[in-house]
């Protein structure tokens, strides 16, 4: 997808006035492939009084791919819709976004580019939110299938509607545990291959926590659904 990010965020740091503090980036694989995962931190001041993650660390943003300047672009533009997000949602102008509605992040997406680019991830991101829900309370049918990475499994949800796939991959690491990952995307192979990075991260931050003993008080709804599935 084409991206603007080497103008649009070529002056997005703290040095440049920006609202990044700054990223952190590290080698990861992806079923056996090669890849970046990034961090992206906020300057603490616009996030105040935001929780403390105890698996999935304290970025406010992250991206992964195979190219790390695509990976920092996606980690960067996360953490600028997590900063819309807490500026937005408890705002005088809230209604306008639907937040009276829908409190949560639910269809919101950044990207460095068009207006129609962003628009058109966030609408898949409701999507998504909106078939795994619906799956979930057994309101819409879904099919599993064989997923392109050994010893996964692939569900994918009949959302009715007339764009896009949703799926949800999930596989059983070597120590028994089962992970898993969501996406949508405008066709099956784009949501799969989205969704997988987020079952190998699943995986990663299910695998750290239970190396620490799975003892630290855990409060935050995401992680604790983590832990649950």
């Amino acid at each position: 997808m084409f991206s603007l990010a080497p103008l649009l965020y070529r002056n997005v740091f703290a040095d440049e006035g920006g609202p990044i503090a700054r990223t952190q980036s590290s080698e990861v694989k992806i079923f056996d492939q090669p890849s970046y995962q990034v961090g992206a931190f906020l300057r603490p001041e616009l996030v105040s009084g935001k929780k403390n993650h105890v698996m999935y660390g304290a970025a406010d943003g992250t991206g992964s791919a195979q190219n790390p300047a695509v990976a920092k672009d996606l980690a960067i533009s996360e953490a600028l819709e997590h900063w819309a997000y807490h500026e937005t949602h408890n705002s005088p102008g809230r209604a306008k976004y639907g937040f009276l509605v829908d409190r949560s992040s639910n269809g919101m997406s950044a990207f460095p580019g068009f207006k129609w680019q962003a628009r058109r991830r966030a609408r898949f991101e409701a999507l998504k939110r909106y078939a795994l829900v619906g799956w979930w309370d057994r309101q819409l049918d879904a099919k599993i299938q064989c997923a392109p990475y050994p010893d996964v499994g692939l569900v994918r949800i009949q959302h009715g509607q007339n764009f896009g796939e949703v799926v949800v991959l999930f596989h059983r690491a070597p120590t028994g545990f089962v992970a898993y990952g969501h996406a949508a995307g405008s066709t099956l192979a784009t949501a799969t291959s989205r969704a997988v990075i987020e079952l190998v991260r699943c995986e990663m931050v299910i695998s750290r926590y239970r190396s620490m003993g799975g003892l630290a008080d855990n409060s935050d709804y995401f992680e604790k659904r983590c832990l649950h599935f």
